[in-house]
């Protein structure tokens, strides 16, 4: 049983993949490349569908970070703060919290990013370089 879908699982990701926006870039600035990785994220909503998800399955999430890993390495990143620092912490942390609701369902539409800020204190720093 496992088989079918993880077969299933990596066409998807395959076809998610092969899209033009994965396509590797020539002479991008780093904030050509950083920009160009929410648009990444765009299409892995519109390819994949909610947000929650995908969060909430681990074997289609750590699937997605493999296949960024190889093909869109600043997208890895920003998987990351979208759906593991943000997403899936208030996902968990903020279970029962109605307040919440807006954020969880631009988030879950990919109509909103989750974001983290790395510093580091007196030298200042970037992610992805």
């Amino acid at each position: 049983m496992a088989e079918p879908k993880a077969r299933e699982r990596e066409s998807r990701f395959a076809r998610l993949f092969s899209a033009e926006v994965f396509r590797q870039r020539e002479h991008q600035t780093l904030g050509e490349r950083a920009r160009h990785a929410y648009r990444q994220l765009q299409e892995v909503h519109r390819g994949l569908g909610s947000g929650k998800a995908i969060a909430q399955d681990l074997p289609s999430l750590f699937a997605l970070f493999e296949w960024s890993a190889m093909l869109a390495p600043e997208l890895f990143l920003v998987l990351s703060g979208h759906f593991n620092l943000t997403l899936n912490a208030l996902l968990k942390l903020g279970r029962g919290r109605t307040d919440l609701e807006d954020y969880l369902r631009e988030l879950d539409s990919g109509a909103s990013v989750g974001v983290f800020l790395l510093t580091e204190l007196g030298h200042g720093s970037t992610v992805f370089s």
